[in-house]
């Protein structure tokens, strides 16, 4: 499939309020006051789009982690806790070829996150890709996100 239809296709899919079925809902304790942001409840996704985007989606819902969740049909929710909403939204988005995302992101700090996201989720290589080259483009360096801390 074309680069441009798949991306039309993906953008489309999220737009519409339709055919999802895994809920990613953000569970906040300590680290709400250390990320500063407003509360975001949850992002809802299809499984196909991040299964076709990442391995390790992949796993946890065609693998045998999978058929031990199974939840007759319903939709799956998943608690994430070791990053902030703010930089799953951006990798989602990403998955769902809003690659436009990036372009907007200035924040290092937030890079780092999105791009700890990418490799925890062994993303295809065209998002990794992409993602490395808008770290280079702001001289975004492992010593830079240190220093921050």
């Amino acid at each position: 499939m074309p680069s441009v239809i798949k991306n039309q296709f993906l953008k489309y899919l999220r737009e519409i309020d339709d055919f999802y079925n895994v809920t990613f809902q953000f569970k906040y304790g300590k680290n709400i006051n250390i990320w500063k942001e407003k509360p975001v409840k949850e992002i809802k996704a299809h499984k196909i789009v991040l299964v076709a985007f990442s391995a390790t989606f992949k796993a946890q819902f065609c693998g045998e982690l999978a058929k031990q969740n199974r939840n007759g049909g319903e939709m799956e929710v998943v608690t994430l806790t070791d990053f902030t909403p703010t930089a799953y939204n951006i990798l989602f988005k990403l998955i769902y070829g809003d690659i436009a995302v990036l372009a907007s992101c200035d924040d290092p700090q937030l890079l780092f996150h999105v791009y700890g996201l990418a490799m925890k989720y062994q993303l295809v290589d065209e998002i990794m890709k992409t993602l490395k080259q808008r770290m280079a483009d702001l001289k975004v360096t492992w010593r830079l996100f240190v220093k921050n801390i």
